[in-house]
């Protein structure tokens, strides 16, 4: 049986609201409870403009697993994985909110597969790589 894709990627922060505010009003992401749940104040669901939840928030204290009796031991920024990649649109807007929430960014062009990249350290340390494919690419 093959795996057929990449479900979610869960991140554990210190401050899960300042992190939600980051997909929020950075990447213009929408922010839902997860099943079960009426606030994000603890935990959040990232969704693609699909609607599908691509990235899990949960605060330090939260529990995943029913029998789970102390949360696993989140580590500051990307710990082993090295970032987290997005494919995106609305590449001026993107920058636009980025220098509006004064984050530090690096841009990236790969013109042979027509690819503009925006690297980004999000608030808690985990670094993402926002994709866009399109034939705007500089050659």
């Amino acid at each position: 049986m093959p795996v057929i894709g990449l479900d979610h990627v869960n991140l554990r922060v210190p401050s899960p609201a300042r992190t939600l505010a980051f997909f929020r009003e950075v990447l213009d992401m929408e922010v839902t409870p997860p099943p079960g749940r009426t606030s994000i104040a603890e935990n959040g669901w990232v969704l693609d403009a699909g609607g599908a939840a691509v990235i899990h928030v949960g605060s330090l204290e939260s529990r995943y697993e029913a029998g789970e009796t102390l949360p696993a031991p989140a580590r500051s920024g990307s710990g082993a994985i090295h970032h987290v990649a997005l494919r995106c649109e609305g590449y001026e807007a993107i920058l636009g909110r980025l220098a509006e929430a004064g984050l530090p960014y690096r841009e990236n062009v790969v013109p042979q597969v027509q690819l503009r990249q925006i690297f980004v350290t999000q608030i808690d340390g985990v670094l993402f790589e926002l994709n866009f494919w399109d034939s705007q690419t500089p050659a």
